[in-house]
């Protein structure tokens, strides 16, 4: 008897028939969602102190702004089969590593080479040597893509490298990877396409350039920031800056723009900037994606330099025929305001809800719901607050001027943009301070919550008339709102709060999902300790949520420094946090009595095939769980009919006593599963086909 074709094993990165989807973009899908609903083994049962936790680390090189990426079933050169994650840093280096090997690494480097700040020849100065990427011995390969050294940029984008920046993009079907890089020696970005299975050119890299509306892309003083998106055969590349970044000239301001280049032969495909008409109107994000809904292109603008009419914007482009064009944008009747105050709402990217809705919101920490046409009514209210000031009883601040810095509150004190009444760094968390109303929030953004990692959406078994939901802002707690899915409109209450918030300061939490489609939902969550703003990393610390209620299932506050606006990456039973300290850490489930293996609901080992777990899965095809006191368990197809061994037989057909149609457990096609008796009354062996019982191993 020959195997049938229910093997679960050797898929193919190229198959797109067979493949378990991965994390092949910034928040996992092109909506932006940020849910991974493939996780079958971490659920809210078992992530909890004891079972889960740290399992290993991997060191980088560079700061990790890019989310990590998850491949299974990666045919290697070697004609293994791996599930892949990979990590790209600001210092241009590529690395891809096996997501179950969770042996060690080596140790660890040096404290890395900082960056003099504000010298404007830092990247003529200094380059990171050759080989430096070379720091892991566990990498299934490694790769530096593009020079790297120091850049003249904002200390706020500490440590002044400006390499890898923005989420690649994997196409599986093609086993290729699209990622940009800045060239330190030409002050150059580049597109790449490269083999996600040996890190080599699948051809040689783009250089990122073009016009549009009567102006030319300044390389030089722009960043790569939002997710890469690739959507009908195009990679669409966006880009802003910061306008304390150099090489930005009073008479050429960097501008938002969008490029798009063929994933097949990286020929282009247009070119959109988003402010021909004036400046700035950058599109940055804190690194979330550009929004691809199948046809359109979506995103959000920062403040403009007037008279540019597409700043603090939601926009919609179409392209058709290498052609770019703009197909709608939503631009809020406070603009004005959020420029002066530095308040801008492109801070933040835009996810895709069902019922065509595009859902986002800036430092204002409000949230806009429009239409994905960007016309027609839309709702918008304050989602956050400023939680370290909230205390309406509290002397009230008011806009206007002061003329003693840090004066304390006095009933209606003038308050300006600087530090008084501790508004900036919030030195009084119990709210007693100075009261701020959220109508100012628009005036400063050290005022309001800011909203800097987007939102992200999952639809739970447990109320089938809504989605979810959540954010973790800037001052504010981790919250939930319901999206009603007849109406297409939020409810503007939170259904819940959790306990968790981050400090006072920039930027706030960043936040995924993992679930089983519509059960076992975790919110997983990187919190910064501090302010991480300018002042280089911060500590931060790692929460799981279940996200029916927000209530803590997990927390590890042994600190690590905080990856800024990059969420814990959940999928296949790990779970991948960033960190800005050289280091990649993994968590999952910890080994336990069952070798490392998952333990099953009767709270004992997955113990008849191995590796323990392989085949027979509670819920899968090849059987049901039968407890055995509390420590061990059979899987059983005959639901309890013992076979002649004593025992039940895992595929045996009732009353034979033999493992015939156990198609699923030899991967030999020559062989069988047959059933032999031993101690344990459940011993299946590979045999050839048609064998007698007893043949020995096969």
């Amino acid at each position: 008897m020959r195997r049938r074709n229910f093997a679960l094993g050797a898929l193919v990165v190229f198959s797109t028939t067979c493949a378990t989807p991965g994390v092949l973009t910034q928040r996992v899908n092109n909506f932006r969602q940020g849910a991974f609903l493939n996780e079958a083994t971490l659920k809210p049962a078992n992530v909890t102190a004891g079972s889960f936790g740290r399992l290993y680390e991997r060191n980088v090189d560079g700061q990790v702004l890019a989310n990590p990426l998850v491949v299974p079933d990666v045919k290697l050169p070697n004609g293994t089969t791996r599930t892949l994650f990979y990590i790209a840093t600001a210092k241009n280096c590529l690395y891809a590593f096996d997501l179950n090997d969770t042996s060690p690494d080596g140790p660890a480097e040096g404290p890395p080479v900082f960056c003099m700040p504000n010298d404007g020849n830092a990247d003529l100065n200094f380059r990171d040597g050759a080989g430096h990427c070379s720091v892991s011995t566990k990498a299934i390969w490694t790769r530096e893509i593009a020079p790297s050294g120091c850049a003249p940029i904002c200390q706020e984008t500490w440590p002044m490298r400006v390499g890898v920046t923005s989420t690649p993009v994997i196409d599986t079907p093609n086993g290729s990877m699209f990622i940009v890089s800045y060239h330190v020696d030409t002050r150059q970005h580049f597109l790449h396409r490269i083999n996600i299975a040996t890190g080599a050119d699948a051809q040689p890299p783009v250089q990122i350039g073009g016009s549009a509306g009567g102006k030319t892309f300044n390389a030089a003083c722009h960043r790569n920031r939002p997710g890469l998106l690739l959507q009908a055969g195009v990679v669409y590349v966006g880009f802003g800056t910061f306008s304390c970044d150099g090489w930005c000239g009073n008479n050429d301001p960097y501008r938002g723009w969008v490029f798009g280049y063929h994933a097949l032969d990286l020929s282009p495909a247009g070119v959109y900037t988003t402010s021909a008409d004036g400046g700035m109107a950058g599109i940055w994000q804190s690194g979330n994606g550009l929004v691809g809904d199948g046809t359109h292109i979506y995103f959000m603008t920062g403040n403009e330099s007037p008279p540019a009419a597409r700043g603090d914007s939601f926009i919609r482009l179409q392209a058709s025929g290498g052609v770019i064009s703009e197909d709608g944008f939503f631009r809020p009747a406070n603009h004005e305001r959020l420029r002066i105050g530095d308040t801008d709402l492109g801070s933040s990217g835009p996810i895709y809800l069902p019922g065509d809705k595009i859902l986002g919101g800036g430092k204002e920490g409000r949230f806009h719901l429009l239409n994905s046409s960007m016309s027609g009514p839309h709702q918008e209210w304050i989602a956050f607050v400023n939680t370290y000031h909230n205390n309406s009883l509290a002397p009230r601040c008011r806009l206007g001027s002061c003329s003693v810095t840090n004066a304390p509150c006095s009933a209606d004190a003038d308050c300006p943009s600087g530090n008084v009444c501790n508004l900036q760094w919030g030195l009084d968390p119990t709210g007693s301070n100075c009261y701020m109303p959220p109508d100012r929030y628009q005036d400063s953004e050290h005022w309001g919550p800011n909203i800097h990692n987007g939102p992200v959406y999952w639809k739970s078994a447990a109320d089938s008339s809504h989605g979810f939901v959540y954010l973790m802002p800037e001052k504010d707690f981790l919250k939930q709102f319901r999206y009603d899915l007849s109406t297409h409109q939020m409810e503007t209450s939170p259904f819940h709060t959790a306990s968790e918030r981050p400090a006072d300061g920039m930027p706030g939490g960043a936040i995924s999902i993992s679930a089983s489609g519509d059960t076992n939902g975790i919110v997983w969550a990187v919190v910064p300790n501090a302010n991480g703003q300018w002042f280089g990393p911060v500590s931060s610390h790692f929460v799981a949520f279940n996200a029916n209620d927000l209530s803590i299932l997990y927390r590890d506050d042994d600190p690590a420094a905080f990856a800024k606006f990059n969420p814990p990456i959940a999928a296949f039973g790990k779970v991948i946090r960033a960190t800005f300290a050289n280091r990649v850490i993994v968590y999952g489930l910890l080994p336990g009595p069952c070798g490392g293996g998952p333990v099953n609901s009767c709270g004992g080992c997955n113990t008849l095939f191995k590796p323990p777990g392989s085949w027979c899965q509670e819920g899968g095809k090849c059987g049901r769980w039968k407890c055995i006191g509390n420590s061990a368990v059979t899987c059983d197809t005959t639901v309890g009919i013992p076979n002649e061994c004593g025992g039940c037989s895992p595929m045996a057909l009732g009353g034979t006593g033999f493992g015939r149609g156990d198609q699923c457990f030899c991967n030999n096609l020559a062989q069988e599963g047959i059933l032999v008796c031993s101690a344990d009354k459940n011993h299946l062996i590979c045999c050839p086909c048609n064998s007698a019982p007893g043949c020995g191993p096969g």
